[in-house]
């Protein structure tokens, strides 16, 4: 028989899936006062003191959303207000559950279907077209962000993400409270899908590298290339929190909708999907620090074999230029031990040997930002960023030597027609600004960081060839950009020089 005596009270509960007795030990009273509240045959006093606790216990649990639900129900009562703050949602939800609500139950049908055991009542929220989506992403990451610490987050999409990439300002808040998200001591986890298209996957690529560059971060590759999948889907999840999730067909509608969900069966459906998309992915990147420094040179040492070309997106000076009198220099004044010296003079030497090598067969081109390197030669405070690589911290270089270090590329660039400079004024794209990169069609990629307070330099490194020749088609893109006249040898050289003499004691 149906129940046609149900309480907002009892709607409030089965909308937070809470039971009678639940409640009941809450309040500390016999689970029968809260029945009786429930199925109308009491009314709770608006200046009960167990109402006072009914409302802070619902408030406390909304909390994690930002009090969503309580607004959505609230605001269909009392269209006119605002709901802004805590004091105006207890203060409503007071009037709403003490108010008689003779008129609360819309019809029978609506009401069996409440109230039926087997019945379970979810809320979402459902945003339109891009400017919604992006709109859903920033609530996500509100959410997120008002979460307690150590958080997990996993984020896959296979759709059309212009929504995503084409409004700058969206992407930068993005970004931001992803990295808030991160400094909370927060996990993302990125799945990557790949097309056969170099093109449509480099931008993707990297206007993710800023968060790839974090120990909390990490990336996969889902196996299957996009064009053998019909239905496409994107979904961001905040493990037992919240969901954003958008479906597409083969065949598109012409409006995208974004859901965005918080119930809890909803979302462990939501967490199996992507924990199974997790198991057929492989990791996109292998993290290497400076303990694996061994492994590292390895690695650098038989990429050089390959006969391809490269890109460096880098500042100088570069340890497969410069002379090994040069680096002896720089770690002794960085009080390096005689013993950590010939070991790092050797890594060295493996290094540039190999480099030099392939040069005749192969083409390197460096990309440096003339402005940021006017701006260290100006401040003094200079470091050899790519010692990080394998020694796990930046070594102090002083003006002076960094002016020898310029002089010896200049040369090299007169010895070596292989080897190319192209000055950019400003970081080559918004993403790359503070990583040092090495590209090498066909064979690698290596992102490297700098050491910080609280946190080891770490190198991410990635021979899965789609993903690796795609950073190169961003390269070449970059390097293609750059006016020709930046790119000429011996206006690059005489640019280095005349920036240095200003700085000649």
């Amino acid at each position: 028989m149906i129940n046609k005596q149900l309480s907002r009270l009892g709607f409030l509960l089965r909308q937070f899936d809470i039971t009678e007795i639940e409640l009941a030990n809450i309040l500390h009273v016999h689970y029968t006062l809260v029945s009786k509240w429930k199925n109308r045959k009491r009314v709770l006093n608006p200046h009960s003191p167990y109402l006072k606790n009914i409302i802070e216990h619902f408030i406390a649990l909304d909390s994690n959303i930002q009090y969503k639900r309580l607004k959505q129900i609230l605001s269909r009562e009392y269209p006119n207000t605002s709901l802004e703050s805590v004091d105006e949602i207890s203060f409503f939800l007071n009037q709403w559950l003490s108010e008689r609500d003779t008129d609360f139950k819309k019809d029978e049908s609506l009401l069996k279907i409440i109230t039926d055991k087997n019945t379970y009542r979810a809320e979402f929220y459902i945003f339109k077209e891009n400017e919604g989506r992006r709109k859903a992403s920033i609530d996500f990451m509100d959410i997120a962000i008002s979460s307690p610490e150590e958080r997990e987050m996993l984020l896959f999409s296979q759709e059309d993400n212009a929504w995503f990439y084409k409004d700058e300002k969206f992407l930068k808040l993005w970004r931001k409270k992803n990295f808030e998200f991160l400094n909370k001591n927060g996990k993302i986890h990125i799945i990557h899908t790949l097309d056969r298209s170099y093109k449509s996957n480099a931008f993707s690529l990297l206007c993710w590298l800023p968060l790839h560059i974090n120990p909390n971060t990490f990336a996969y590759l889902y196996p299957k290339f996009l064009e053998s999948t019909s239905i496409r889907f994107t979904m961001f999840l905040l493990k037992n929190v919240a969901a954003i999730f958008g479906i597409t067909a083969e065949i598109t509608t012409k409006i995208l909708y974004t859901y965005l969900l918080f119930d809890p069966i909803s979302l462990s459906k939501c967490q199996f999907a992507i924990q199974s998309l997790l198991t057929s992915c492989t990791p996109m990147f292998e993290k290497l620090f400076h303990n694996d420094n061994r492994k590292i040179v390895n690695l650098i040492t038989k990429s050089l074999k390959e006969e391809e070309d490269s890109y460096f997106s880098t500042l100088p000076p570069s340890i497969a230029i410069i002379s090994g009198e040069l680096f002896r220099s720089i770690m002794a004044e960085n009080n390096f031990s005689n013993t950590e010296i010939k070991l790092y003079l050797g890594y060295q030497s493996a290094i540039k040997n190999e480099f030099h090598g392939t040069l005749p067969d192969s083409c390197h081109r460096y990309i440096y930002d003339i402005n940021k390197l006017e701006q260290i030669l100006e401040s003094g405070r200079i470091f050899l960023n790519e010692s990080s690589l394998f020694i796990g911290k930046d070594l102090k270089i002083t003006r002076d030597i960094l002016i020898l270090c310029i002089e010896e590329i200049t040369l090299n660039m007169d010895k070596i027609p292989n080897l190319k400079i192209g000055l950019s004024e400003g970081p080559p794209h918004p993403c790359l600004e503070n990583i040092d990169i090495w590209v090498k069609k066909n064979t690698v990629t290596i992102f490297n960081t700098m050491a910080l307070k609280k946190r080891p330099a770490f190198s991410l490194v990635t021979r899965e060839v789609t993903a690796v020749n795609s950073y190169f088609y961003s390269f070449n893109q970059i390097w293609n950009s750059i006016s020709p006249i930046k790119r000429d040898p011996n206006w690059v050289k005489q640019r280095l020089l005349h920036l240095i003499s200003k700085f000649k004691s």
